[in-house]
């Protein structure tokens, strides 16, 4: 979630699937399956909502 929270820090404006990309990329997959969705959807929805509070 620190990874997002820095991503989303320099103010460009991402999609989800955006922002999901950019940490798969960080985290250095190559490949994506639906556990590693999973995990990257919820830190990225995490990250959004703690903007917004």
């Amino acid at each position: 979630m620190s990874l997002a929270r820095w991503i989303k820090r320099d103010t460009l404006l991402r999609t989800q699937a955006d922002l999901i990309s950019e940490l798969a990329a960080e985290l250095g997959f190559k490949r994506l399956g639906r556990r590693i969705v999973e995990a990257l959807t919820a830190a990225a929805k995490a990250v959004g909502e703690s903007l917004t509070d």
